[in-house]
């Protein structure tokens, strides 16, 4: 994959609920990967036969992380497991979706009574940020 990448972020309102999506044109989720990471860690067996989601799943799984070294911001597996918690707590769900080798779509989905609050609105340059 080249040096540089794209990083599309869509937000739309779907029904009830606001709908935050982010895909990414990178590497993808290696998936044989990730299930020898959960059976070297006893999340799952040998045995078990896991289709395509089911092994993306296990990315939310406490302490499970494909790195291969732990650095000040990856490899502890607490990173996307703290995403899902609070997405939950929020009344939605964060789902994803990988194709090795082409990239990664990571959904958010919650409740638009959730989802609406007071924000501060900063314009930068030509860049707007909401701060809660």
């Amino acid at each position: 994959k080249p040096e540089t990448g794209r990083i599309e972020l869509n937000i739309h309102r779907q029904g009830t609920d606001v709908v935050v999506t982010f895909k990414d044109d990178g590497q993808g989720i290696d998936i044989e990967k990730v299930r020898q990471k959960a059976l070297m860690s006893g999340l799952i067996n040998a045995e078990q036969v896991l289709e395509h989601q089911d092994i993306l799943q296990l990315i939310f799984h406490p302490g499970l992380s494909t790195a291969d070294q732990v650095t000040q911001i990856s490899g502890r597996g607490v990173g996307l497991d703290v995403v899902q918690s609070d997405i939950k707590a929020l009344g939605g769900h964060v789902s994803v979706e990988s194709v090795y080798g082409q990239g990664t779509v990571f959904t958010i989905r919650v409740p638009t009574t959730v989802a609406v609050s007071d924000a501060l609105m900063v314009k930068v340059a030509d860049q707007q940020f909401a701060i809660p």
